[in-house]
């Protein structure tokens, strides 16, 4: 199992919104994604992914929605992957 820190550059401000793990067993990648407390209380908050709605727990991609590559570092100002 392998954890990526997910961290977004707002307004010259580096902040931590949460944290992917990611799990690989027989050829088959699980990725689930937990928002960081800090990011849920940030009055500049958003959600990553519609079906990532802000909130406490852990959450996983839309079915058939291949998650971007962990060091790309493409996106838009609300902090969208371009993949």
């Amino acid at each position: 199992m392998t954890d990526f820190e997910i961290h977004i550059d707002l307004d010259g401000r580096t902040r931590q919104i949460g944290l992917a793990r990611s799990n690989r067993v027989r050829d088959t990648e699980t990725i689930l994604f937990g928002y960081d407390d800090r990011w849920l209380e940030d009055p500049d908050r958003f959600w990553l992914e519609p079906a990532l709605a802000l909130g406490r727990g852990t959450f996983a991609p839309p079915a058939g929605r291949r998650p971007c590559h962990p060091h790309d570092h493409r996106s838009d100002h609300r902090g969208h992957r371009g993949c």
